[in-house]
């Protein structure tokens, strides 16, 4: 794959090692957005990738993947898509 190829989006679940198993989470996590996602007591919240970086937190809804980005997303190409692969895998 080309270097310059974007990264699928990714939905990780809460507790996902990507998050807890790093040293130096800044390689997925950016600063900025660690103490939303890691709370003060530890929980790790359900978040999902954009290019490899986490973008935001989800959760579902009555079935439906609900995405909270924590910024404007011009490149979420997928997101949709991925959450409704989501949506119908957890609904199995």
């Amino acid at each position: 794959m080309d270097a310059g190829t974007p990264a699928p989006v990714r939905f990780l679940p809460k507790w996902d090692n990507v998050l807890l198993a790093f040293a130096d989470r800044s390689r997925v996590l950016p600063e900025q957005y660690r103490k939303t996602v890691i709370r003060m007591n530890g929980d790790v919240a359900q978040t999902f990738l954009i290019d490899g970086f986490v973008a935001g937190t989800w959760s579902v809804t009555k079935g439906r993947v609900a995405t909270e980005p924590f910024a404007s997303l011009s490149r979420a190409a997928g997101l949709k898509e991925e959450a409704g692969r989501l949506a119908a895998f957890l609904s199995d």
